[in-house]
């Protein structure tokens, strides 16, 4: 039998717990029309005759109750588990489990009735009462058997009335054991009252409720799939339940339940979905003891339009989300217009974070996603793929991947990274953590190249250009020639910084032109590599989409190769 919790009067009011020295824990102020609970309380046993709850009655004329009780060992006597008392202790009542194999009510040590069936050691049984007290002198007492918690109909029915009571009943008592002489085991648990004559049944805890979603990301699709990070709030087991209608009853797949972890995050990979299919997807909470329920909003996001041959789709690009913003006019316009592939490049938000902890760079995220409705919905259907900037892990335009001029909250801002949001394969499986995030992804006949300048390896930006100064790092810069020689015939590099400009060590560090010598390698490959095609999209929003609240919208992108 599951243990029923409601109130845990073990801790008492004050902390106090019951010991097998027989601690008297009075709980005073308790409402009867609420379930009360202890347990389960230690076995009650070694000839304890003190090792009881007591609970002060709330002084109204009749009451009713409930327990659940497991007799083990009666080897003499009686254990009384249930006593109604009066304020000195003077017991009026008592229910009993007996050595002889039965239940019984008494009068203090009198026995007055008792079933006709035997108890069996080990097992749960429940009592319910009625107490009637409408006759002081006389009260009568009615006690129901079931030979199991959840049983509604009784196997017995007992009843018994006490002559000479000149006090209203005023306490309850559980779990006395009779004498010192006896030697007994019962275990009590889910004690409930209540004012009045009333039967108060089976306990049916409601359903505990499922929990909530804070916010939802969706992004990194591939022609397979994509990946959903969410944060939750009292939640317990979440799975994915993946769709390709909003009402979530087409081609219905679910993503195994996943565990929040200690920051209150999910990650699901749904996988095995068609490529360049629109899909929607919802979480599903299942509360320990519960039922599972749909949680949050629907979101949405498409996989990949087939890789290999030609294919016509839209790209979106944003960037520069300032939070003193309160037009979220481009972000509506992202969202709607549902683009095939969707490239965020840098600056999510303006705080400039500059903390080495986890929690608060995690923080920061969190923070300016619940303060925008527009950014919030974005995420949740069409982010796609995430290139950060200068501002998710340093100051504005500073070289946050220098480790002498920023880069310390670089570490950081990656687990950040990888904590809130869905991203691709990186490129980096050497490092573990991994010291940069760059990544790429093929639709059609176009490889998209996504670049970290915000990465571990990166030298700083004021240093003296050279063969040694690098922006790449020597594992990504090699990641990227290989991804150039790949036989898609147009590649896309995507990075958060201008590629043009003149080469320049004092004209803004945080640029490729501080990093000339690196740069000038790299175009020396793609040349030495005879690649027909070379696209770029850099960061063509910053500075212009960052003014969004002015209702600069987003850029919307078609590539279209025959």
């Amino acid at each position: 039998m599951a243990v029923r919790q409601t109130y845990l009067f073990d801790e008492g009011p004050a902390g106090a717990s019951p010991s097998l020295g027989g601690d008297v824990i009075e709980v005073s102020g308790i409402t009867y029309t609420a379930s009360a609970m202890h347990g389960p309380f230690a076995l009650l046993g070694n000839a304890i005759g003190s090792q009881y709850i007591g609970i002060n009655n709330s002084g109204t004329v009749n009451h009713s109750g409930s327990i659940y009780v497991k007799p083990s060992v009666q080897s003499s006597g009686a254990n009384r588990f249930v006593n109604i008392a009066t304020s000195s202790a003077s017991i009026i009542f008592a229910i009993r489990v007996h050595s002889d194999g039965h239940f019984d009510l008494s009068n203090n040590s009198t026995r007055q009735s008792v079933t006709t069936f035997s108890w069996v050691a080990n097992q749960w049984y429940r009592v319910d009462w009625q107490y009637d007290q409408t006759v002081l002198a006389a009260p009568t007492i009615t006690a129901r058997f079931f030979t199991s918690p959840e049983d509604t109909v009784p196997a017995e029915t007992l009843s018994a009335t006490q002559s000479g009571i000149g006090n209203n009943m005023s306490k309850w008592r559980l779990g006395l054991i009779s004498s010192a002489a006896t030697t007994a085991t019962t275990t009590v648990d889910t004690f409930r009252v209540a004012d009045g004559l009333t039967w108060i049944g089976p306990y049916n805890p409601a359903p505990p409720p499922p929990g909530s979603v804070t916010q939802s990301v969706a992004g990194a699709p591939t022609q397979t799939g994509f990946g959903v990070v969410s944060k939750l709030v009292a939640a317990t087991s979440v799975r994915l339940k993946v769709a390709t209608n909003v009402a979530l009853t087409q081609n219905v797949t679910y993503v195994a339940a996943q565990t929040p972890d200690s920051m209150g995050y999910v990650r699901h990979v749904p996988s095995g979905l068609s490529a360049g299919t629109q899909y929607y997807y919802q979480l599903a909470d299942t509360p320990s003891g519960g039922t599972e329920t749909l949680i949050g909003t629907v979101g949405k996001l498409k996989t990949l339009k087939p890789a290999g041959t030609p294919q016509n789709f839209t790209v979106a690009l944003g960037a520069c989300i300032t939070q003193a913003a309160a037009d979220p006019a481009a972000m509506d316009d992202w969202t709607a217009w549902n683009a095939d592939v969707n490239v965020f490049t840098g600056d999510l938000d303006y705080s400039g974070t500059q903390a080495t902890d986890l929690a608060t760079q995690v923080g920061v995220y969190e923070t300016q996603i619940a303060s925008a409705a527009g950014l919030k919905n974005m995420l949740a259907n069409a982010f796609g793929y995430y290139c950060t900037s200068d501002h998710e892990a340093g100051p504005d335009n500073g070289d946050s991947g220098s480790a002498t001029s920023g880069g310390v909250y670089t570490a950081t801002n990656i687990a950040a990274y990888e904590q809130v949001f869905p991203y691709g394969t990186l490129g980096d499986t050497t490092n573990s953590p991994v010291h940069g995030r760059y990544q790429s992804w093929v639709v059609g006949r176009i490889r998209f190249i996504m670049l970290d300048i915000r990465n571990l390896d990166r030298s700083a930006g004021a240093g003296t250009d050279g063969a040694s100064k690098t922006m790449l790092g020597a594992l990504q810069l090699q990641w990227l020639k290989d991804q150039l020689v790949q036989p898609e015939l147009l590649k896309v590099i995507v990075s958060d910084v201008a590629w043009m400009g003149a080469a320049s060590i004092t004209n803004g560090e945080d640029k490729w032109w501080s990093y000339d010598n690196e740069r000038q390698q790299i175009s020396s490959y793609i040349a030495a590599a005879a690649q027909k095609y070379l696209g770029q999209l850099s960061c063509l929003l910053c500075g212009g989409y960052a003014q969004y609240r002015r209702r600069t919208k987003s850029v919307d992108v078609q590539l279209v190769l025959e």
